[in-house]
């Protein structure tokens, strides 16, 4: 089935809009059930989106530690957000660690406020000067403005072919929904049928959700 936008899109466990309308998704996610449960899935979509992140601030943590220079640190952590975001963009699945630094990062990130991002702040002016703060904040500007150009570029590539309009975040729905279905062995494709919705399936991911986590469900349900 196409994805039915009349109903409001998801949004991950810490705010990513994912262009998926909600029963789609569950649809999908209630076929891992009960081998993977469907919040694990959704935080994996939250360590994609900010794996990158996590990996420039540890970076440019090591360069500082290490007392570099200002122009290290900028060409250090902006490399590092590059091969990351090359690495995710690739559709390769996250390993236990990089799933790990993202969560930490995700979770780490109060009132849309990173506090790794922060403390990277703070430590690049105690053991550096603001050339080095300037250097860590430039480095994450330039690759999130390579990330974007990169991103409208492709998204209009696939609105050219297929007519829909995808971003990264629901490639990373998508990457993060077939890499669970491959490690269990089923059709990791991504249409529901109309079948598939009717039979209410989706509804015991819902369910499964809040068991787990009823706060994010509440969300889901207000939807």
């Amino acid at each position: 089935m196409d994805n039915d936008m009349t109903f409001p899109p998801l949004r991950s466990p810490h705010g990513a809009r994912i262009r998926v309308a909600v029963p789609v998704a569950l649809a999908l996610l209630a076929r891992l059930l009960p081998a993977i449960r469907p919040f694990r899935v959704l935080r994996t979509v939250d360590a994609y989106y900010n794996i990158g992140a996590a990996y420039m601030a540890g970076t440019a943590a090591v360069c500082l530690m290490l007392r570099t220079a200002p122009l290290t640190v900028f060409i250090a952590t902006f490399l590092m957000g590059t091969l990351v975001g090359a690495h995710t963009r690739s559709g390769n699945p996250l390993n236990a660690v990089q799933r790990f630094c993202g969560l930490l990062y995700s979770d780490l990130t109060v009132f849309g406020v990173g506090l790794v991002f922060v403390a990277v702040v703070w430590l690049a002016w105690y053991l550096g000067s603001w050339w080095h703060v300037l250097a860590y904040v430039g480095a994450r500007l330039a690759s999130f403005a390579l990330q974007m150009i990169l991103e409208f570029r492709w998204g209009k590539t696939i609105n050219r072919r297929f007519g829909a309009v995808i971003t990264w975040q629901e490639r990373y729905f998508f990457d993060a929904y077939c890499a669970a279905a491959i490690k269990l062995g089923i059709d990791a494709g991504e249409d529901v049928s109309e079948a598939e919705l009717e039979s209410g399936t989706w509804q015991l991911a819902l369910e499964d959700i809040r068991a787990e986590s009823p706060q994010y469900a509440s969300r889901l349900d207000a939807i």
